[in-house]
């Protein structure tokens, strides 16, 4: 079934809007995909992901703070780090299989939108 209706959505809108806080985990960037608004508050939406694989994620604020970590690393259709987002972790995709934004692909991030946070 459907994750959220229109009333669910306008709801979140209004929380967001009004300064409300949004954190979204594991599968959020897979969720309301076709949801126009929901993709700009999370920054992408999710493509796929393969298979649990290593990857060698990087913790941006840190120099040489790397680790090899293994997850579904979720392929995203937008790159989040072209966003207006402040990107706090990375995994290396030459590292993993199936990935697109070669050594600078975003796995964390946050920002503000719309008066949220």
């Amino acid at each position: 079934g459907t994750m959220m209706d229109a009333d669910h959505i306008a709801a979140l809108q209004s929380y967001a809007r009004n300064g409300g806080g949004f954190v979204g985990i594991h599968c959020a960037a897979t969720a309301l995909r076709d949801e126009p608004w929901y993709g700009r508050l999370i920054g992408t939406v999710s493509s796929h992901h393969p298979d649990p694989q290593q990857g060698i994620v990087r913790l941006e604020r840190a120099i040489a703070e790397l680790w090899l970590l293994l997850d579904k690393w979720y392929k995203f259709t937008g790159n989040p780090g072209a966003w207006d987002v402040d990107v706090v972790f990375t995994v290396n995709e030459k590292t993993c299989q199936g990935g697109k934004h070669d050594d600078d692909q975003p796995v964390a991030w946050c920002r503000a939108f719309e008066g949220g946070r």
